[in-house]
C-alpha cells in the first residue's frame, strides 16, 4: 500500500503523532467506527508466523501478528512497531499482499455491537529472537506441509493471505 506525505506540498507526518485515545473514548470509536488495522504473515524459521489470540474479536484464533494503525506513522513504520510490541521481531522486506474487510460479532468491550475492521495485509521476513506479548498464548509456524492439515480450521481472512505470503515466501526463497 502507498502511503501519501502530500498537501499542498510536502507534510510532515510527525504532526500527526498523538497520546493513546482514552478507552472510554477508544470504546465509543470501537463500537461506532470501522476500524483500519495492518496484519503482517511473517516468514521466520522456514514458515509462516500465526498467534492464538487472547482476547476478543478472534478470541483463541490462529492470526497473524497486527492491529490499529497507529495515527501519525506511515504503515511500515506502524506495523514495525507492532511486530516488535507484540513478537519482538524486526521486520524486513515488507510487501503489501492485499486488503480485506472482517467483521466479527464478537467485540473487546462488550458493547454488545461488534468489531468491523479493514485489514491491510502484508508479508515480511521477521529478524530476532520470537517472543509473545501477553495478548497472545502461543504460536505456531505454519509451512506448506502443516497448512494442508489445518487449513479448513483457519479464518477464511487467515487462508487468503498466508496463501498469498507462501507464494511469496517461494518465490524469494
Amino acid at each position: 500500500m502507498k502511503d501519501y506525505l502530500f498537501e499542498n506540498g510536502p507534510i510532515k507526518i510527525e504532526r500527526l503523532q498523538c497520546k493513546k485515545m482514552q478507552l472510554n473514548d477508544y470504546k465509543t470509536a470501537h463500537e461506532k467506527l470501522c476500524i483500519a488495522c495492518h496484519d503482517v504473515f511473517i516468514e521466520y524459521s522456514g514458515g509462516i508466523i500465526l498467534v492464538k489470540r487472547k482476547n476478543f474479536p478472534a478470541k483463541n484464533e490462529f492470526w497473524p501478528i497486527g492491529g490499529r494503525i497507529n495515527r501519525g506513522f506511515e504503515t511500515e513504520q506502524s506495523l514495525k512497531m507492532k511486530a516488535k510490541e507484540e513478537c519482538n521481531l524486526d521486520l524486513d522486506n515488507i510487501t503489501f499482499l492485499g486488503a480485506g474487510r472482517t467483521f466479527f460479532e464478537t467485540d473487546p468491550f462488550g458493547h454488545g455491537h461488534g468489531t468491523d475492521t479493514v485489514n491491510f495485509a502484508y508479508f515480511a521476513r521477521g529478524n530476532g529472537e520470537l517472543k509473545l506479548d501477553e495478548y497472545h498464548s502461543e504460536y505456531i509456524i505454519v509451512t506448506s506441509d502443516t497448512y494442508k492439515n489445518m487449513k479448513r480450521e483457519l479464518h477464511p481472512y487467515v487462508r487468503q493471505f498466508i496463501e498469498k505470503a507462501m507464494v511469496y515466501q517461494k518465490s524469494e526463497s
